[in-house]
């Protein structure tokens, strides 16, 4: 049975469209966290991720250990069906117009068939909705080239990419320079690390200036408080996400009170705090 068979089966829909999938005696849910771009002294909301709710017998159970407990084909199936799960329901965001940021997990990046797996799904998705959404594929870089083989599959079929590291390491400009992605992704715990050091600060902000001039943008991830908002904003970057901004949140669930955040607001929670970019 071919892959995208496999994942049809697995998925059903409500009596108002919103997907679910069945993976042994779980129910997997989407969630959706909302990444912000800077329009002046405003955060509006420019694209979405989406995130695995497993459920068993009607109370949530650990994503990332759901995920764990998968090995070979059987993890590379689950991450795959994730995808095809978020790209159903992307259309119940409240929120119109938005990006789709879609993870492409460490077991089917290395799956020869996902990227056409992918494709095949989010044409069925696109034909199940009102809109179609621009879809960005994001990558891992850990340095055993999974990521450049998934790339180049991916990006033959359309598909624009967001390459990152994996947590707390440098972002791999390497393979930034050999794919030329839509979207360099820094991780937040990494960047933390390094906003806060002056002379490494000084880098960051010319290494972001060189990513612009090849017209890769920027999105600093994890953000968790004003200071590191901040220093994201200082550096030069151009998309924001953290649980700082937004948690994820089922697919269907209001959001629209989250689609413009003010700046102000953020420096009113931090004005009795040292500013983060000159705290030493």
């Amino acid at each position: 049975m071919s892959l995208s068979k496999q994942i049809e089966d697995a998925i059903s829909f409500d009596e108002i469209g919103i997907a679910t999938a069945r993976h042994g005696s779980l129910v997997l849910r989407s969630a959706f966290q909302l990444i912000y771009a800077l329009e002046g002294e405003e955060l509006r909301a420019a694209s979405v991720q989406g995130y695995v709710r497993p459920n068993f017998r009607g109370s949530e159970t650990d994503a990332s250990a759901f995920f764990n407990g998968q090995h070979g084909a059987d993890r590379s199936f689950a991450e795959n069906l994730a995808v095809s799960l978020h790209l159903f329901n992307h259309q119940h965001v409240e929120i119109e117009g938005l990006d789709h940021l879609i993870a492409v997990g460490s077991a089917s990046a290395v799956h020869p068939a996902t990227a056409e797996c992918i494709k095949e799904q989010a044409l069925e998705a696109a034909a199940h909705s009102m809109t179609e959404p621009r879809i960005i594929c994001s990558l891992v870089d850990d340095g055993d080239g999974a990521a450049a083989g998934i790339a180049e599959a991916l990006a033959l079929r359309g598909f624009e990419l967001a390459i990152g590291s994996a947590d707390a390491c440098q972002p791999p400009v390497h393979t930034l320079k050999q794919f030329n992605p839509a979207i360099a992704r820094f991780d937040g715990r990494w960047f933390q690390r390094i906003a806060a050091d002056e002379g490494a600060s000084r880098l960051l902000t010319h290494l972001v200036a060189d990513l612009h001039d090849r017209r890769i943008a920027v999105l600093i991830d994890r953000i968790e408080t004003p200071e590191v908002l901040f220093a994201a904003i200082d550096v030069g970057a151009d998309y924001f996400k953290g649980y700082l901004l937004s948690r994820p949140q089922l697919a269907g669930v209001p959001v629209a009170d989250q689609e413009t955040l003010l700046l102000e607001d953020f420096r009113t929670r931090s004005a009795a705090i040292l500013p983060f970019m000159t705290a030493r």
